[in-house]
C-alpha cells in the first residue's frame, strides 16, 4: 500500500492556470484531515465531473482525470480502510503522476 503519494520532480509540468485550477480544486473538496482514498474518490468525483461541465478543466487537466480515478481507484483496492492525510503537494503529485 502506498500510503503516501510519492513527491514528483515534474510539478512544474502545469501551466499557472492549471496550478490555480488544481488549488482551487483541492480546497474545495477539503482534503483536510485523514481520509481513506476511496473517500478522497468520492468527494473529488462530484467535484471534478463538475468542473469539466463547466469548462473549468484545460484540456490536459480533463485528461489527467481520467488517470487521476485509476489512481486513486488503486490506492482504494490496496491499502483499503488506511486513513491518510493529504498535502496541497501530494494532491499535485497524484494529478502529476497522471501522464506517467
Amino acid at each position: 500500500c502506498e500510503a503516501r503519494p510519492a513527491p514528483n520532480s515534474e510539478v512544474n509540468k502545469f501551466t499557472q492556470k492549471e496550478k490555480k485550477i488544481l488549488n482551487e480544486l483541492f480546497l474545495e473538496s477539503k482534503f483536510a484531515g485523514e481520509m481513506t482514498y476511496t473517500e478522497m474518490f468520492n468527494t473529488l468525483m462530484p467535484l471534478s465531473e463538475n468542473y469539466k461541465k463547466t469548462n473549468k478543466f484545460t484540456d490536459r487537466l480533463d485528461y489527467d482525470w481520467g488517470q487521476v480515478q485509476n489512481i486513486l481507484k488503486r490506492n482504494a483496492n490496496e491499502c483499503k480502510d488506511k486513513r491518510v492525510t493529504l498535502t496541497k503537494e501530494e494532491f499535485m503529485s497524484i494529478w502529476n503522476r497522471a501522464e506517467d
